[in-house]
């Protein structure tokens, strides 16, 4: 069980969203309008809390009850769902501390997913930085003059994203081992990912125990999860662009949509 605690002045999301995360195996400790010392003292025997914040509060708000919680547990989750565009400064709130900012999520699955990856310790960033990020990929470095459809950066806000998923390596995959992750995501076996790449299923187990040492998680499981989050069920792996972060953009499933994505 995920010990988790819903903040946000608005009833009606911490009700809803309780009831959500609830039928997901996520423990709700409490929902609460807002952070306080008393709050956080009250959750200390609690190695691992995942806190949502709503972002509907304002950005003083949110960095502020961010920091309360780093500040009395660096360990904790902070995940901020923001619906309504209400924060100005994601720049900010990462600094703070935050594993992931969501936006616009589609669904209550996706929703789900993310959060899952927030505990295994990924950060999650918004969707919308993706083509900067593959922009200073291809740029070499963050030193290269980064660009984004041959225009410069215009904010510190985008420059301050890329340099933060500059310091992150992406797990470097081989092509059969993204091959056989790719079938992994669309809940192959072992004996059917070995008949679909022709490989023998002994060397299909070798590949998978690599997988799921260098993406550092423990089960086919959330290697299929990292997979989906990282955009493999959707592409030809082939052509599979290398970048350092994984952000976060609505998920479909594996066999039916596109995927427009931390650590």
């Amino acid at each position: 069980m995920r010990a988790t605690v819903i903040v946000g002045s608005n009833y009606l999301f911490r009700e809803g969203l309780s009831r959500i995360l609830g039928s997901a195996d996520f423990h709700i400790l409490d929902t609460i309008a807002g952070i306080d010392d008393v709050v956080l003292g009250a959750l200390a025997a609690h190695d691992c809390v995942l806190f949502i914040l709503d972002a509907g509060d304002g950005s003083n708000a949110v960095l502020d009850q961010i920091r309360l919680i780093k500040a009395r547990n660096p360990v904790w989750r902070v995940v901020v769902l923001d619906n309504t565009h209400q924060l100005i400064n994601v720049a900010s709130v990462y600094r703070a501390g935050v594993s992931a900012y969501l936006t616009n999520v589609a669904t209550s699955v996706a929703f789900i997913k993310f959060l899952e990856l927030v505990m295994l310790g990924e950060i999650i960033l918004p969707a919308a930085f993706l083509p900067l990020v593959l922009s200073q990929a291809d740029s070499g470095g963050a030193d290269a003059g980064i660009r984004s459809d041959g225009n410069e950066c215009k904010s510190e806000l985008e420059h301050e994203l890329i340099a933060a998923v500059s310091n992150s390596s992406m797990p470097q995959l081989s092509l059969r081992e993204k091959a056989v992750l790719r079938c992994i995501i669309e809940g192959g076996s072992n004996k059917t990912i070995a008949r679909k790449i022709a490989i023998s299923e002994a060397t299909v187990k070798v590949h998978v125990k690599s997988i799921l040492r260098k993406i550092r998680v423990h089960s086919r499981t959330q290697a299929a999860i990292w997979g989906m989050n990282s955009g493999f069920s959707l592409c030809e792996v082939e052509s599979q662009p290398t970048v350092s972060a994984r952000i976060a953009a609505p998920l479909s499933p594996p066999s039916t949509a596109a995927l427009p994505v931390v650590r």
